[in-house]
């Protein structure tokens, strides 16, 4: 309850104070071997210790209570429908695929119609906001460069 109610001294009163070892508090980390799923025997690391996967609290060692209840794995990202579209192989329909891609990456023949002067326009960041055109930033930073040329 002291925990839920934000009382850290109260809390650290019932676990036995700042100086109390480990051992002794009466709620701590509850863990247990982790098995591998396939074999059935205790997992190990690259030193040959034991892993423990840490599931939840205990309360004196009688009673426990598992609050990690997802068990979350690393996987590749999946493919997005531009990319599988991108690695298809070429057959009877290419034409028609050829159109559908060009549709995701649209093609400008004319470099003047592409914004900062047939350049990919710089994407939105939260460091810099600027919305200025191109020449008036190079303008900007050439006038900070002499200012600092001359100091």
């Amino acid at each position: 309850m002291s925990a839920d109610a934000g009382d850290w001294a109260a809390y650290m009163t019932l676990q036995g104070g700042a100086e109390a070892n480990r051992s002794t508090m009466p709620l701590r980390v509850y863990t247990v071997e982790s098995v591998d799923t396939e074999t059935g025997e205790v997992c190990q690391n690259r030193y040959g210790e034991w892993v423990e996967r840490v599931k939840g609290v205990a309360l004196h060692e009688a009673l426990a209570v598992e609050t990690r209840l997802k068990v979350w794995t690393i996987q590749q990202k999946p493919v997005s429908p531009v990319e599988q579209l991108s690695e298809i192989k070429p057959h009877s329909d290419y034409e028609v695929l050829a159109d559908v891609l060009r549709t995701f990456t649209p093609l400008a023949t004319d470099p003047e119609s592409l914004p900062a002067g047939g350049f990919s326009a710089v994407p939105w960041s939260t460091v810099n906001n600027c919305t200025g055109n191109r020449e008036a930033r190079l303008e900007r930073a050439a006038i900070q460069l002499e200012s600092m040329e001359a100091a």
